[in-house]
């Protein structure tokens, strides 16, 4: 079951804002800082709400005693806050769990925004198709490959990848293990613009079936 943050809001708009503030009033500027991930700076109001949002967000799944909430260490300080008053409220603390970064990203790290470098579940087919477009992909380098590495997982649900491309530059090619493909890409038989097509239509195949059964909740 997908939770919208502005579904929840709008079920209970009063209890919600009312956890926003109380959590403001348990808070100082300190509080705040430290519950911002590692590398950022406090420089900006609407940091200060958006961590006193995501311990609203937390208060609304509070209710479930099982509720964990899975994290890389970018959201660990958020989390454990937001944990932290529920303590405080007696309610049920969810259990925070730490796991380790995906190599994922479609930029290297540091650059651009989460929302941005990341392929999120609920991506429509415009927003994959923008980021894949904008992901790093420098020609010949396997080292770092956004796309490759993506390719590996899709290979692994499907055990093949197909690339189509006009005759002139190749033809249609179906991978059957992402050497063969490191390979071609690394002697520039492939093109990053021939494997970015392929790689955008995959991953929109991929979530169709999500963004489906996201239309009927």
């Amino acid at each position: 079951t997908a939770l919208w943050q502005g579904a929840l809001i709008l079920q209970g708009p009063s209890e919600y804002w009312i956890a926003v503030i109380n959590a403001g009033r348990r808070s100082n500027l300190e509080t705040v800082r430290a519950a911002l991930p590692p590398s950022d700076k406090l420089e900006y109001a609407g940091q200060v709400l958006a961590v006193l949002m995501h311990v609203g967000d937390v208060f609304a799944l509070a209710g479930d005693a099982g509720a964990t909430l899975c994290c890389s260490e970018q959201h660990h300080n958020m989390h454990k806050l937001a944990v932290e008053h529920c303590g405080s409220c007696s309610l049920p603390m969810p259990k925070v769990e730490e796991v380790a970064d995906g190599s994922l990203r479609l930029m290297p790290s540091g650059e651009g925004v989460e929302a941005d470098v990341n392929v999120m579940l609920t991506d429509k087919e415009v927003e994959v198709n923008r980021k894949v477009k904008k992901a790093f992909c420098q020609p010949q380098n396997v080292e770092f490959c956004p796309p490759l590495d993506w390719v590996e997982e899709l290979m692994a649900l499907h055990g093949n990848f197909l690339i189509s491309r006009k005759p002139d530059n190749g033809g249609d090619k179906t991978y059957l293990d992402l050497a063969e493909m490191r390979q071609d890409f690394a002697s520039g038989a492939l093109h990053p613009g021939d494997l970015k097509a392929a790689f955008g239509k995959a991953m929109n195949s991929l979530l169709e079936p999500l963004r489906e059964g996201l239309k009927t909740e």
